[in-house]
């Protein structure tokens, strides 16, 4: 009898905290912040672009009910920590949370395929893996997806990770995607590309990254990849010293090379000629960054 009752409540705890984890969380925040830049293909001086987007506010459409996002970009030396520009209002958002979908009704549109003015599909999170996304259905596809894997827990909170077959292409429930909140999900082959450098949920003193001063001090701007084109080896140059972990992907997203390796240090490569996505991770895991490679004889 001891035994059946210390079993019924060993279940009792695994149930409440499988569903725990299992629980959707919502992207529809109020006093949500995205910060994006975009790649920084060869090595230059800041200042860089900056894009924002803000969250806040209430309003309706045909008696249905949207949260109002706001947008504002600016050039700046000083990372993302300071902007000043204005913001104008750039979308509206709808929650479905029952079935784990985000939609859309955009009023800008600065580079994806999301119709202006009218209700579109932005995300789904209701997946699972080998599930399809189609381009057809969600306008920041410019092609099919795979989903290959799905985990808990990302780098801006505790929700699921949906990894798609195209590294570095992942989405985020409550979040987004690795690129961003309204950026096309796929790495450019031909330009600057944006990606996700920072998120706060519920005010800015809840962001990653912007309050403990590292995005200030180990972000694009000062991290650097010299010589690009690239012959045999390549550097990763900052004014700091500090160890970080890499990994280089073919344009489609296949992993060709990882390592681990010190900041001002050469990296040797053999890799046939042309153009390659490189990760870099700091060890302690207190930045990110991702840049482009072009690899020559």
């Amino acid at each position: 009898m001891k035994k059946t009752a210390q079993l019924f409540l060993l279940l009792l705890f695994i149930n409440h905290f499988s569903g725990k984890a299992q629980q959707y969380v919502q992207l529809a925040v109020d006093s949500s912040h995205w910060f994006t830049t975009p790649f920084i293909i060869m090595p230059s001086p800041p200042p860089y672009q900056y894009f924002e987007y803000y969250l806040l506010g209430d309003t309706t459409v045909s008696s249905v009910s949207y949260k109002k996002v706001y947008y504002r970009t600016e050039w700046s030396s000083n990372g993302y920590g300071n902007m000043t520009s204005n913001f104008s209002l750039y979308a509206l958002l709808r929650e479905d949370t029952t079935n784990k979908k985000i939609y859309t009704i955009p009023i800008q549109n600065f580079g994806n395929n999301c119709q202006l003015n009218q209700e579109v599909l932005l995300y789904d999170f209701n997946l699972q893996v080998g599930d399809t996304l189609k381009a057809s259905n969600l306008c920041l596809l410019l092609s099919d997806k795979v989903i290959t894997n799905i985990t808990q827990g990302n780098t801006w909170l505790s929700s699921k990770t949906f990894q798609l077959q195209t590294m570095p292409d992942e989405l985020y429930e409550g979040v987004g995607s690795y690129y961003g909140l309204f950026e096309v999900i796929e790495p450019s082959v031909s330009g600057p590309s944006p990606y996700l450098i920072d998120y706060c949920r519920g005010g800015l003193n809840n962001c990653k990254y912007l309050n403990t001063g590292i995005a200030k001090n180990k972000s694009t701007e000062n991290v650097y990849i010299y010589p690009n084109p690239v012959l045999d080896y390549f550097t990763i140059s900052s004014k700091e010293n500090f160890e970080f972990e890499y990994q280089i992907l073919s344009i489609d997203g296949t992993l060709i090379e990882k390592g681990r390796n010190q900041s001002n240090s050469r990296i040797y490569i053999t890799l046939d000629n042309g153009l390659y996505i490189i990760e870099i991770f700091g060890i302690n895991k207190d930045f990110r960054t991702t840049k482009k490679i072009i690899k020559i004889k």
